[in-house]
């Protein structure tokens, strides 16, 4: 091992909204503030790996005792082998490959490469060998809005250079929906791109159900979707149980509408799954879920199903640019299907760049011709500042080989860990056995 892990870092970072942000998915949640768990791998050369996982609150609070065994002996630059440990950890219970990314990063960066190139070579498949330096990218709104208040935030993006906007529909009628899709359409002219999501595949009912569609539903609104001109219908049905599945399937085979998802899901066999029965067109795996192994082999997936494959991502700054080095990787694929989507959560006054990526310096942004530049520098290519995590962020968990070697061998995990030595023998017991 040329490196080594010196130190484990885990923070809450809490950015408070300037108005509450309530999410499609989670209706009736007043969320009011953006609040994720921040991964900090240090290493002995002096790079630093970063990840990101959502979270409601401080949930995460017990992670780093659970997780620091399984990381603090790897290879800091071998994402294999953390990938691997992840999901031995996930057979304990708690699913955590999101960290995958702060591997990736690392890697990334010892070799002096942006992350997108390391993505692209794991894929395996034939390169077009051109540089993504740009993707075209979509601005997502995410929560419900009245037809009129809709029509307004469309004509306002497109002003500011936005050629395509994701819609979220959450109302109780279908002709609430179809109403909704046509101001838009109106709004936006013939030559905006529309992407419409139904937030149907998991509905979570924390506070308020979730309207609920049937596949007669499904089927209706795909037909006035079609006629509108709608690129895309995400997540229609849901797909938590076979009997909901085959409804999924009765409806891909007669959509005039691609059908797409795959958002959150943490299972790739589930996602497989999607894609080998063409139930989606276009998976849209976020890789702060699924995790960036699991996202290189469902590209693979992909490519061999002439699928396409465009990351979900309605989080923070760090997953964000974690998921555009995905699809920039997947751009770079010689045989990749379908054209190139990035997801910007757009939502004033509460979603907004400055509180997405407050840890940055300066917000991920799209220039005039709605478009959006890939990091070029080595790794994530985004650095954390350090005054904006000194502000948002509370460290809540540290840990070094000093550190832990004192408490593994309190708890019987020192035999175990790679990097705790193995005690010489005493000078006494070396000069009996001579």
């Amino acid at each position: 091992m040329r490196d080594r892990i010196e130190r484990i870092e885990l923070f809450h970072v809490d950015v408070p909204l300037p108005t509450p942000f309530f999410p499609l998915w989670v209706r009736g949640f007043p969320q009011r503030n953006l609040r994720y768990t921040l991964l900090a791998i240090h290493t002995k050369d002096g790079l630093v790996g970063h990840a990101t996982g959502a979270a409601f609150d401080r949930e995460r609070a017990g992670l780093g005792d659970f997780i620091g065994p399984f990381l603090l002996g790897l290879d800091p630059y071998d994402h294999r082998a953390a990938a691997e440990r992840l999901e031995q950890a996930a057979f304990l219970g708690w699913r955590n490959h999101w960290m995958e990314v702060a591997f990736w990063d690392l890697a990334a960066q010892a070799r002096g490469v942006p992350m997108w190139q390391l993505i692209a070579e794991a894929v395996d498949r034939p390169r077009t060998g051109a540089t993504p330096e740009r993707l075209p990218a979509y601005a997502s709104f995410g929560e419900f809005r009245t037809a009129d208040a809709r029509a307004e935030a469309i004509e306002r993006v497109r002003r500011l250079g936005f050629r395509s906007a994701k819609v979220g529909l959450d109302a109780a009628s279908e002709a609430e929906d179809v109403a909704l899709i046509r101001a838009a359409r109106a709004a936006g002219g013939d030559d905006f791109e529309l992407l419409v999501h139904a937030y149907q595949a998991r509905r979570v009912s924390l506070v308020e159900d979730h309207p609920r569609w049937d596949l007669s539903r499904a089927l209706s609104f795909a037909d006035h979707a079609s006629s509108l001109g709608v690129a895309w219908l995400q997540e229609p049905l849901p797909i938590w149980s076979t009997e909901r599945t085959e409804d999924l399937a009765a409806l891909a085979g007669r959509s005039p509408v691609p059908l797409v998802g795959g958002d959150i899901s943490t299972s790739v066999f589930e996602l497989e799954s999607l894609v080998a029965r063409g139930l989606y067109k276009t998976l849209t795996p976020d890789v702060s879920f699924t995790g960036m192994a699991a996202a290189v082999r469902l590209m693979r997936i992909c490519l061999e199903r002439g699928a396409g494959f465009s990351p979900r991502t309605y989080g923070d700054g760090v997953s964000l640019v974690a998921n555009m080095h995905a699809l920039a990787a997947w751009s770079a694929q010689k045989e990749a299907a379908g054209p190139m989507r990035f997801e910007l959560p757009w939502e004033p006054p509460a979603m907004m760049p400055t509180h997405r990526d407050a840890l940055f310096e300066k917000p991920i942004d799209i220039d005039l011709d709605g478009m959006v530049s890939v990091p070029s520098a080595p790794g994530l290519g985004v650095p954390i500042d350090p005054k904006a995590l000194r502000r948002f962020g509370h460290r809540f968990y540290t840990l070094t080989p000093v550190r832990f070697a004192v408490t593994a061998r309190r708890t019987g995990l020192a035999d175990s860990a790679g990097f705790v030595r193995t005690p010489r023998p005493s000078r006494r017991r070396r000069v009996a056995s001579a």
